[in-house]
């Protein structure tokens, strides 16, 4: 059992480039992206990634980009998904009044 665990413990790193590929990719994207709701749709999966590596600090500034960039567009889906993204660090930071 202890093996399998320093196997897992030792792969984390790989997750987490992984991870940061991911994010660098999209980040990419939202440069050239030229459509609101896509640019939305972008910053939210960018906030779900790194919600996913524990960073919430960028999390939450994407989200709340998204959340801005969704309410001037009306755009309530993606709106919906950042108050979640949002909601969810608050909770993390234990600040549930905000969340």
């Amino acid at each position: 059992m202890k093996k399998i665990f320093s196997i897992f413990i030792s792969l984390l790193p790989l997750l987490s480039l992984a991870q940061q590929k991911q994010i660098d990719s999209l980040q990419n994207i939202l440069k050239t992206s030229s459509i609101d709701t896509s640019k939305v749709t972008i910053l939210n999966k960018i906030a779900s990634h790194y919600i996913e590596m524990n960073n919430n600090q960028d999390a939450k500034s994407y989200a709340t980009q998204a959340l801005m960039l969704a309410q001037k567009n009306n755009f309530l889906t993606g709106e919906m998904q950042a108050y979640s993204y949002i909601g969810g660090i608050y909770e993390l930071f234990g600040k549930y009044d905000d969340a």
